[in-house]
């Protein structure tokens, strides 16, 4: 059947996709098994020195570092954006302003949510920046450790997230974790400054949503 045959299809190519991603990944990760492969001329002679091998090298380890924590800001990039910028707040507002104007499902989801992150971006765009040339940028360029890159790269992100938070929420969750009450927003530890500002969003939005709904 013609429709049975597509479905075939596609599943090989997705599966074909895979394999090539898989590969690239692969080779990425140990680029030495390329070049040996290359080298080799005679097979008696091929040896195996893992304590010779490029990946064991302080470069090698920094760069297998770096892949893994772009692999992990991929998969946390989703919550990062939902819990320490201001995105649920704009997309909550504009939900709560479809629902009072009565419109069902216009705009669809996708055009909030799009609309959301746009804004976000804009909005955030100070921060990340700032982020990006004080704490990645040098890290990248091996002038900083990972630890001294992670210090000065959530400066930025606590003094945003502790500047948008309700005093009372801060409070809670200071008491909550039984943390010493900080000085200074630097000090603010991200146990604590992360839920205190997504309760003081959500408690925002909340508010400017009813405002909106209220003259209809």
């Amino acid at each position: 059947m013609p429709v049975v045959s597509r479905f075939l299809s596609a599943l090989s190519s997705s599966r074909i996709a895979q394999y090539l991603f898989y590969s690239v990944v692969f080779l990425m990760i140990f680029p030495e098994f390329v070049s040996a492969a290359g080298e080799v001329s005679q097979p008696t002679s091929v040896t195996l020195s893992l304590g010779s091998t490029d990946m064991m090298s302080e470069e090698g380890i920094s760069s297998a570092l770096k892949m893994l924590i772009l692999a992990s800001a991929v998969t946390f990039g989703p919550a990062a954006v939902l819990t320490m910028t201001c995105f649920t707040r704009i997309a909550v507002v504009l939900s709560m302003t479809r629902q009072s104007l009565g419109t069902q499902q216009m705009p669809p989801n996708m055009v909030i949510t799009g609309l959301a992150l746009f804004l976000t971006f804009n909005i955030m765009g100070p921060v990340i920046t700032q982020v990006y040339t004080e704490a990645l940028q040098p890290y990248m360029e091996g002038q900083m450790s990972g630890t001294e890159a992670w210090k000065k790269g959530s400066e930025p992100m606590k003094r945003f997230l502790v500047n948008h938070s309700r005093e009372q929420d801060l409070a809670l969750f200071i008491d909550i974790t039984q943390s010493e009450f900080p000085e200074q927003p630097e000090d603010v530890g991200l146990n604590v400054a992360i839920p205190a500002f997504v309760l003081s969003e959500l408690n925002t939005a909340f508010q400017i949503g009813f405002l909106i709904a209220l003259p209809f």
